[in-house]
């Protein structure tokens, strides 16, 4: 059996990120192993993101991933979905896509094993729990778990401005004491 060591697992790791052609990309940006991106010329990254392992994009619409956001393992997000009920040709659905764009703002965070389908908008500051499906629009600064996604609290919203008003954002933070 042939065995890969990890230092050449990392810089075949490296090689694909760089080959993958965003729309736009900012510093500071961490993605893990074995990503697969669907059309990533449609995927916005700001700075100072990190996206988990496993993570799984359908950018058939523009997705807006912004400044400070942290995804966990296992995240998947569709920003099509077959037509099935607009007047279809065929049956169970044809081969029209609806494609809609899916915006995650600031400083969100987003557990493992999240879904997030097409018409998706994850305000500012909220927190994703693992394993929630989300496919509506969440306000800035909301708690959210489960399948269907609700709204269960809200973060501090008095400490999250104080924090950003400071610029402390964890992965800034994380990559300069390195």
């Amino acid at each position: 059996m042939f065995n890969i060591s990890n230092r050449v697992k990392k810089m075949l790791h490296k090689i694909k990120l760089k080959r993958t052609k965003f729309k736009e990309i900012g510093k500071n940006i961490e993605i893990a192993y074995n990503f697969k991106f669907i059309y990533p010329e449609n995927i916005t990254i700001k700075e100072h993101t990190y996206i988990g392992p496993n993570c799984t994009i359908y950018a058939h619409a523009e997705i807006f991933i912004l400044r400070g956001t942290i995804i966990g393992p296992n995240l998947t997000i569709y920003s099509a979905n077959h037509n099935f009920s607009n007047n279809p040709t065929t049956i169970p659905y044809d081969k029209k896509l609806n494609k809609s764009k899916i915006y995650i703002g600031e400083n969100v965070w987003i557990g493992g094993n999240v879904i997030l389908l097409p018409k998706t908008k994850i305000g500012e500051g909220s927190i994703i729990g693992a394993g929630s499906v989300i496919a509506k629009e969440i306000p800035p600064f909301s708690i959210v778990v489960g399948n269907p996604a609700r709204i269960i609290g809200q973060r501090d919203i008095k400490k999250y401005k104080e924090l950003k008003e400071a610029d402390l954002i964890y992965m800034k933070e994380k990559n300069a004491k390195i």
